[in-house]
């Protein structure tokens, strides 16, 4: 799995629910984060760029089958993300 955004990482351990997790701090009020991973590639206070690896899809938490759980938040509430994929955005 790779970032979606620059940004700095402020978690990456395990979360109850989501199990192996990796949150980014992509300023300005935005963070993204990526659940139910297998391994974890990063650690807290590294900086990512855009692409930059940061696990393996896997299953862990509540995940019943492989697969990434990702969410966007904005000024700590979370909003739909499908917009934040696209290529014109650039945190």
């Amino acid at each position: 799995m790779v970032a979606a955004g620059a940004g700095r990482v402020t978690f990456a351990g395990s979360k109850s629910g989501y199990g192996r997790i990796v949150e980014i701090d992509h300023g300005d009020g935005y963070e993204s984060r990526y659940a139910h991973l297998g391994r974890i590639a990063v650690r807290v206070g590294e900086q990512v760029r855009r692409g930059d690896m940061l696990g393996e899809v896997g299953v862990s938490g509540t995940a019943t089958g492989p697969n990434l759980h990702y969410e966007v938040w904005v000024n700590g509430r979370p909003v739909n993300p499908v917009g934040y994929l696209l290529d014109s955005y650039r945190p």
